[in-house]
């Protein structure tokens, strides 16, 4: 029962954000937010395809981190308090991971993102190498076939651990990029997930995106802003329906 009450709230919720938006927008839209492009036609995913965007419109660590930051962020700051804050945020945390299909990679950042949740309960530093072989342990100790047979599975967690080993030594050969809208972060970011995954992308798909790394140099810093505008719409259009439609 919880997981259908879930998942009609979810479903009202991308209705309205296709109503709000028109496809295919409505369509790009509610997969920032929840994952899935089923409902765009074939010729545009491929083209996500080809540019090497599909990560954007899967349900993916992006996803949740976002959502945890901001949501975090939020409680904390509200009259709820430091303590029933965390607890919230936990609570709606395991509701969006449900929402948005409890994939590998959703499960994965949810695991991590739930202890960094209690690390601030604790009040105990965690360290990041820990909190990734935890969360890979327990997820293999529930199914120990992930890592052989799921390639959302490989994917999330080699570029997890590219970007957390990496990352920070790539990221200062970019130095004489500008980060503004987090541009150098994109592009080293971006160049690191894709090398350390090439080998299972030709492996299991037989091809790769030669313009992907500029392309999500150029996408990624601006999927963020994306989802709080579309979040901003969908919050604006519950209160008066015609401002949803103008901030959309």
């Amino acid at each position: 029962k919880l997981l259908k009450i879930v998942l009609s709230f979810k479903e009202s919720i991308v209705g309205r954000l296709r109503y709000l938006f028109n496809e295919p927008h409505g369509s790009f839209v509610s997969g920032l937010l929840f994952g899935g492009s089923a409902s765009l036609s074939d010729n545009l995913r491929d083209d996500f395809s080809r540019t090497g965007l599909t990560h954007i419109l899967a349900a993916s660590g992006v996803n949740v981190s976002l959502f945890s930051v901001v949501l975090l962020h939020w409680l904390l700051l509200s009259p709820l308090g430091r303590r029933k804050g965390l607890i919230v945020a936990g609570v709606l945390l395991f509701f969006y991971i449900i929402a948005a299909g409890a994939t590998p990679a959703v499960v994965r950042a949810g695991i991590m993102a739930g202890l960094i949740i209690l690390q601030l309960a604790i009040g105990r530093q965690a360290r990041m190498v820990n909190v990734l072989l935890l969360t890979l342990a327990v997820m293999l100790l529930v199914n120990p076939r992930l890592l052989l047979d799921d390639i959302g599975f490989q994917l999330s967690f080699v570029a997890t651990s590219a970007l957390l080993f990496f990352h920070p030594v790539v990221e200062k050969w970019f130095e004489f990029i500008p980060n503004t809208l987090g541009l150098r972060t994109a592009i080293s970011s971006s160049l690191v997930a894709i090398c350390f995954t090439l080998p299972i992308l030709i492996w299991d798909f037989g091809q790769v995106s030669l313009i992907s790394p500029l392309a999500n140099a150029i996408i990624l810093p601006f999927v963020p802003f994306l989802m709080a505008v579309a979040l901003v719409a969908l919050v604006a259009s519950i209160l008066f329906l015609p401002l949803g439609q103008i901030v959309a």
